[in-house]
């Protein structure tokens, strides 16, 4: 497979990162806390911090996050609305917030891919704060 002259870095510093095992600060902090990273702002901060300190610069940043609260909206508890809207939504906002001054200040070629489950174009039975959190998307 032929690489792009600034894929071949990207690439490089890839391998790196996986060769460090799941022992890494990023990994770690990811996999420690997913949904209360995503959710506060400045742990999406740190991670920023961390992600650029331990590969040199990103190149690629995928926000992917998504949870799932079901039953009638007027029974969906406003706790249940706060924690689906702020993984599926703030978890976005605080990624784009934390990690794209870095990446337009880096002035390195990079992307920000934004996915959401296609409840945010089809509404489904029972799934009101989940549809809301991706609709946005």
């Amino acid at each position: 497979m032929k690489h792009l002259p600034d894929q071949t870095k990207s690439l490089a510093r890839l391998q790196e990162f996986r060769s460090q095992g799941p022992g890494d600060p990023v990994v770690r902090t990811v996999a420690d806390g997913r949904w209360r990273l995503a959710t506060d702002p400045a742990a999406v901060d740190a991670l920023a911090v961390a992600a650029f300190e331990a590969m040199g610069g990103v190149d690629v940043l995928c926000l992917n996050a998504g949870v799932f609260a079901g039953g009638f909206s007027w029974e969906t508890t406003l706790d249940d609305w706060d924690w689906v809207l702020g993984v599926n939504l703030r978890g976005v906002i605080n990624g784009i917030r934390s990690f794209v001054p870095r990446l337009i200040e880096a002035g390195t070629p990079s992307h920000v891919i934004t996915t959401a489950s296609i409840a945010g174009i089809v509404a489904a039975p029972a799934s009101v704060p989940r549809c809301t959190s991706h609709a946005p998307l």
